[in-house]
């Protein structure tokens, strides 16, 4: 045994000077803007951009969407604080959503919790967000066709007829627009943004594919390509730069894949 220390010795000594040459030498990952500015972000879109969530937009939905976490890495960068209209914490369940209840043989029982963000009980409208310096202006439910829809945002005889959205409306305290291209000129000259991302559009598509092109018109080339020239030139008017997201195949969701009983049941 002893004989074998003292042959191995040296080998085990060269092996630990290989093993300490081969450390990593790991430092902090550096974050840089590049050339782009964050310093006043603003996020245009429908309800994915709002955080509308689990069939329904809350709070918890809100403080996660997923322009509240860019900005927080735009933060790292010299990124701005990132105003959004948050239903109060009075109101956290705003118009209700879809959780798991339990579970009955493995398979979930869905509910719904109730909704508390109503002006009054039934009413199609919501507490309306009373700040100033909203910079989410993500709208459940808008498509490009909309952006110009007089009315859009005001409860009327005429809008009953499909064109008031409550979530918009509850956007519009201490504002003279009822159009949403009004409102996002209205935040664009006050705010003056130096970086926006934009995903709006999805819906005009997919609107129209869920309800098998019957509930909602798909909207047409000219239409959709006039009304999101009009948006963009609202978001670059005082030179700010950003992103414009481009609208998946609406087709691959799993809204609309069908699948055999068999192949769910184990």
């Amino acid at each position: 045994m002893n004989l074998f220390i003292k042959r191995t010795a040296p080998v085990l000594g060269l092996l630990g000077l290989g093993l300490a040459g081969c450390q990593p030498d790991i430092t902090d990952p550096k974050s840089s803007a590049g050339q782009a500015n964050f310093t006043t972000y603003i996020a245009l879109g429908n309800s994915l951009t709002a955080g509308y969530g689990d069939n329904g937009l809350y709070l918890e939905g809100q403080q996660n969407s997923y322009p509240s976490i860019l900005a927080a890495q735009f933060a790292q960068v010299g990124g701005g604080a990132f105003v959004q209209p948050l239903f109060p914490t009075a109101n956290a369940n705003g118009s209700g959503y879809l959780t798991i209840n339990s579970f009955n043989g493995g398979t979930p029982v869905i509910g719904r919790v109730a909704g508390n963000g109503y002006v009054a009980t039934g009413s199609p409208l919501f507490v309306r967000y009373t700040g100033t310096d909203n910079q989410n202006l993500g709208v459940s439910g808008i498509r490009i066709a909309d952006v110009t829809t007089a009315d859009y945002g005001r409860l009327t005889a005429s809008s009953n007829a499909g064109n008031f959205n409550p979530y918009f409306e509850r956007l519009l305290s201490g504002t003279a627009s009822t159009t949403y291209l009004g409102y996002v000129q209205e935040r664009v000259s006050t705010l003056k943004p130096t970086f926006f991302t934009n995903w709006l559009g999805s819906n005009d598509v997919l609107g129209y594919a869920g309800s098998g092109g019957t509930a909602a018109p798909l909207t047409g080339d000219a239409e959709f390509t006039t009304k999101y020239t009009a948006v963009t030139d609202a978001l670059t008017a005082g030179g700010a730069k950003g992103l414009l997201a481009t609208i998946p195949v609406v087709a691959s969701l799993p809204f609309f894949t069908t699948l055999p009983t068999t192949s769910v049941i184990a």
